[in-house]
């Protein structure tokens, strides 16, 4: 990009992502998981919801400023476990949960919610614009197979999308 407009991208800069919902509406539906996949043993709905995670002070739309410019980058990140499994056990979930907040640490992403489900996992988190959505997710995914003895427990596939601030409306073409 550079060598066809050497004024592109100079030091103060602004990037950010968007997705077809902004923070606020995909926290609140990360958030209400557990009521929107109730399970059928009470118990299990309990123990479900009391390994959700969310990090108050973690706002995914704020911008950040880096040493080149500024920006919003936020990924939600789902895994699936494959065949329609449910785990239940609550070692093992706590575990994963453990683990994902650990992760979450060593690589400086800024974690804000973790909707944990017994066949499904939507993670919310921010990234360094270096890092590919791809990265984030692999780099997920290959650690949860750690906590289970390094066996397939997810899909060999995941969903990520961008969010930030504004929604795809904010800056969809009207044709």
């Amino acid at each position: 990009m550079r060598t066809q407009h050497p004024s592109a991208f100079r030091r103060n800069y602004y990037i950010g992502s968007i997705g077809e919902a902004n923070c606020q509406v995909l926290d609140r539906y990360v958030a209400e998981q557990t009521s929107k996949h109730p399970m059928a043993d009470p118990e299990v709905q309990q123990r479900l919801q009391a390994l959700q995670f969310h990090d108050s002070t973690i706002d995914l739309g704020q911008v950040i400023t880096g040493n080149y410019g500024q920006f919003v980058y936020s990924l939600q990140v789902v895994m699936e476990n494959p065949d329609g499994w449910n785990e239940v056990r609550e070692s093992v979930l706590a575990a994963l949960r453990t683990m994902i907040i650990g992760t979450a640490a060593k690589k400086h992403w800024r974690l804000s919610r973790i909707g944990m489900l017994s066949n499904h996992i939507h993670i919310l988190l921010g990234a360094a614009m270096t890092e590919s959505q791809a990265s984030v997710s692999l780099s997920l995914i290959n650690n949860l197979a750690y906590v289970q003895e390094m066996k397939p427990v997810f899909r060999f596939s995941y969903y990520v999308g961008t969010f930030g601030r504004y929604g795809r409306g904010a800056v969809r073409l009207q044709l």
